[in-house]
């Protein structure tokens, strides 16, 4: 038999925790497999080599020395997490506000002549009406709104 099939009966043996009769026929013409079935044999009846071992008590007092010390470092991490991200939240606040506040204050320098408000809701309602004419342009400004019509040039100026 090639390697292949050596290797499925001992996979077989090994899946169905025992060697069926084509195994232990096999076994009798292949060394190979002879030889890897009575080692599974062995390991089978005697058991873990490991078994009667057990950890001593300074072996077991260092892991959870260990244990214990991972787990204090961790805790003091996640506070200090905690407050790194809360220390940073603070300062982007603070320096949100101080944008915003040099922003108002700029603006109130920049045009101290004007003092008009900004007309309340009621007031900036624009009658469509007035729109829909000819000469909407015209009536807003004899209107005279509270707020400025800026007037753009426009590529059309040009062509009259």
């Amino acid at each position: 038999m090639s390697d292949r099939d050596c290797e499925k009966i001992i996979d077989r043996a090994v899946a169905n925790n025992r060697a069926d009769a084509a195994a232990e026929a096999h076994a009798r013409t292949c060394p190979k497999c002879a030889s890897t079935l009575a080692l599974l044999a062995l390991l089978k009846t005697s058991g873990s080599p490991t078994a009667d071992l057990s950890p001593s008590a300074a072996f077991l007092g260092k892991i959870e020395s260990s244990l214990a010390s991972s787990a204090a470092a961790s805790a003091s991490a996640k506070t200090g997490v905690f407050t790194s991200k809360f220390i940073a939240a603070a300062v982007g606040i603070a320096l949100t506000a101080i944008v915003a506040l040099t922003a108002l204050n700029h603006t109130k320098k920049a045009d101290p002549q004007n003092t008009t408000t900004l007309p309340t809701a009621s007031e900036a309602l624009i009658n469509t009406d007035v729109l829909s004419s000819d000469n909407a342009e015209e009536k807003l400004i004899e209107d005279d709104m509270a707020y400025p019509l800026m007037k753009f040039p426009s590529p059309t100026d040009e062509i009259k």
